[in-house]
């Protein structure tokens, strides 16, 4: 008897009005993915779970990967100063030249955010606080914290701001 089983259910209710929300079909072999491919970007969602024996949490991934990026190689992070760092000083000065990205990811709601580039293919993987489900059992409660429709299209947005080229600016 799967004493959970309810909360499963409540979760993966939650995680379909997600996929709805980013326009693709949850996964039939996979509980809590969804992926498509529109205009060369794989887009994947799935809920990272925590289970601990009181609670349940069910945190929204989302990643997204490119090819034919001209980033440098290299691993960095979105830090709390709400800033990217990486020991790759190529890759810095590449993110920190796409201003408009920085300013639509100080809009978001996040609780990671890492980007990788190898040989060509950019991974974006943003790890969200709404669109999370949480279950107690103590108390007992369960809430789903829904995403906004225009945290959906700023999300929505982030390949296309790294896919797109760094304008000059002359005064």
């Amino acid at each position: 008897m799967n004493i959970f089983g309810n909360v499963e259910r409540r979760a993966q209710h939650a995680f379909q009005q997600l996929c709805k929300q980013f326009g693709c079909e949850p996964s039939d072999e996979t509980m809590f993915q969804a992926s498509d491919c529109q205009q060369g970007v794989e887009k994947h969602l799935n809920y990272y779970v925590r289970r601990q024996f009181f609670s349940h949490i069910y945190k929204l991934d989302m990643r997204y990967e490119m090819v034919g990026s001209d980033a440098p190689e290299g691993r960095a992070d979105w830090t709390s100063a709400r800033c990217w760092k990486s020991d790759q000083l190529g890759l810095s000065i590449w993110l920190n030249q796409r201003e408009r990205l920085a300013e639509q990811l100080r809009k978001l709601d996040t609780e990671q955010i890492s980007l990788n580039s190898q040989q060509g293919r950019l991974s974006l993987h943003v790890r969200m606080l709404p669109g999370c489900f949480v279950w107690t059992l103590l108390p007992p409660m369960h809430y789903f914290v829904r995403l906004k429709e225009a945290e959906v299209s700023l999300i929505s947005g982030l390949p296309e701001l790294l896919r797109s080229p760094v304008t000059t600016h002359f005064s």
